[in-house]
This record gives C-alpha cells, structure tokens and sequence, in this order.
C-alpha cells in the first residue's frame, strides 16, 4: 500500500499542484516563468519519486521470494521431524500399522489363552 497507493497520491498531488497555481493574468500570483520552474522541480522530485517506488518494489519482490524459500524450508523440516515424532508415538504405545498389529494381535490372543487355560 505505502508503496504503491501513497506513490500515486503524491504524485497526483504534485500534478494538482501545478495546475492550481493562477497566473497573473488570470488573477493570480504567479508568472510563467514561476511555473515552468516549480513544474521542473516536481518533475525531478516525480523522478526520484518513482525510482524509490521501483527499488521499493524490487526490495518488495526479493522479501516474498525469500519468505518463500524459507516457507517451503520450514515446512520440509517439519514434515520430516512430524514423520519421526510419529513414528516414535506409534513404537511407544503400540498403534499404528507397523506398531499396532502385534499389540491387536496379543489382545486377541491372550483372551483366548485365558479361556483354554482356566477353564478345562
């Protein structure tokens, strides 16, 4: 927004600017000379203006690519570290595919050995 909406205002502002100051023959108190100077120097400040909005810009363009870059990282390490914490909760209580079917297993299992063993 400061970058590009304000950019825009100040420069209509100078624009208006120039078109509101009245000569002198109009009644005004300003000459020709007057404002073909003042024109020039907000042309020169319009300039510099708007090569500060395009460095801005370029700044602006570098900063999302780098937050890119870094988002894409991050999420890679933390899908990497999520697998491993997973897999460590799964070994630890026995759920799961590869953890959980030795324990489904022996809960099956062991109710069936407490039947055939305590009731002949």
């Amino acid at each position: 927004m400061l970058s590009v909406d304000e950019t825009n205002r100040l420069l209509q502002f100078n624009r208006d600017y120039i078109k509101n100051l009245q000569l002198f023959q109009n009644g005004g108190n300003f000459s020709d000379e007057e404002v073909a100077w003042y024109d020039g120097m907000l042309k020169e400040i319009d300039d510099k203006i708007k090569t500060e909005a395009e460095a801005r810009e370029k700044r602006l363009s570098e900063i999302q690519e780098l937050l890119k870059k870094k988002k894409q990282q991050l999420t890679t390490q933390f899908e990497g570290e999520y697998v491993i914490a997973l897999e460590e909760l799964c070994a630890k209580d026995g759920t799961g595919k590869k953890y959980g079917k030795p324990k489904r297993v022996a809960q099956v299992i062991h109710p069936l050995l407490r039947l055939c063993l305590f009731n002949p």
